[in-house]
């Protein structure tokens, strides 16, 4: 069976780094990327099962990576995550993302949504 493979879009150092260690120790193929630039490019260039963005960046935020990836024809869930809950938060869920993990999250709820994304 093939591994699922997950980007993680997060301008923090630490969290991409926390987020691949975890996802990585979930059995699954982890590809990081510093900014919603970067990970439009990386979505572009590969094909993921789900991707994991930050909604605050400083180059180009979370619902923008979003609705990259909605453009694409590649069915892939996306994941928001913040430190705040705000309307940016609510307009990417009304554009389809698959749901939001507010930051500190806890290990619990990250597998909770693995296990419903990628059953």
């Amino acid at each position: 069976m093939k591994r699922a493979k997950v980007l993680v879009v997060d301008d923090e150092p630490v969290i991409r780094s926390l987020l691949s260690d975890v996802l990585g120790e979930e059995g699954l193929d982890v590809v990081v990327a510093e900014g919603g630039k970067e990970g439009i490019e990386r979505a572009r260039n590969d094909r993921f099962d789900l991707v994991f963005t930050d909604v605050h960046m400083p180059d180009v935020n979370g619902i923008e990576v979003l609705k990259a990836v909605k453009r694409m024809e590649k069915p892939t869930q996306v994941i928001l995550m913040d430190s705040y809950p705000d309307s940016l938060v609510e307009k990417g869920l009304s554009l389809g993302a698959y749901g939001c993990l507010h930051k500190p999250f806890e290990l619990k709820g990250l597998r909770s949504i693995l296990e419903d994304v990628l059953k």
